[in-house]
């Protein structure tokens, strides 16, 4: 049995006493779960793939989301482990996943009363949308500048420019190191 060391919670247990409530997992095998002997090897399936998704949601969330929103935290706010599940798959769709995307998957924008298997598309969608949040930030794309962007470069150095996000912030901080770098060497020769 896996134990979560730190808050001494059965994670299987968890999982067993919280499964009806849930609807943020993919429950199409529920139905399963503790109807007899012959079906050990199902519920056992079943319960580690809820528990693989647990530990992806958890990932996500723990990587991507305020410290308020860990797993550690909402456990400690006395959540059971399905309530901070759902917690945190609704706060990750909000954060990750733009309202035009929900209301075309969902047909409505109210995260908390969508159905486990329109949640599931939304968090793997918010799981694309942060990969590609990562790619898109990364140094080599900050480093291939647009020939045609007439606009002006952005400097740590000019108040005038107006930093909107960590993406602006990164461009500014590397365009600062570069014209450190010139003006060291200006002085050198």
């Amino acid at each position: 049995m896996m134990k979560s060391e730190s808050v001494g919670i059965n994670v299987s247990d968890e999982f067993k006493e919280g499964i009806s409530l849930n609807q943020s997992l993919n429950t199409s095998e529920i139905s399963n779960v503790g109807q007899g002997g012959g079906d050990i090897n199902v519920n056992d399936t079943h319960n580690d793939a809820l528990l693989a998704r647990a530990v992806w949601i958890t990932r996500l969330a723990d990587d991507n989301l305020s410290l308020s929103y860990s797993t550690q935290e909402l456990l400690n706010g006395g959540h059971s482990l399905v309530e901070v599940l759902d917690i945190q798959t609704c706060e990750i769709i909000k954060k990750y996943v733009d309202e035009k995307q929900i209301l075309a998957v969902a047909g409505n924008l109210d995260i908390l009363s969508l159905n486990a298997g329109i949640k599931d598309m939304l968090l793997r969608l918010a799981s694309v949308n942060i990969d590609s949040s990562k790619n898109s930030n990364n140094s080599y794309s900050l480093m291939t500048f647009n020939k045609g962007n007439a606009r002006e470069v952005l400097n740590l150095r000019n108040m005038n420019n107006t930093i909107k996000d960590y993406k602006d912030l990164r461009q500014a901080m590397l365009n600062e190191w570069i014209q450190i770098r010139q003006d060291f060497y200006a002085v050198k020769s």
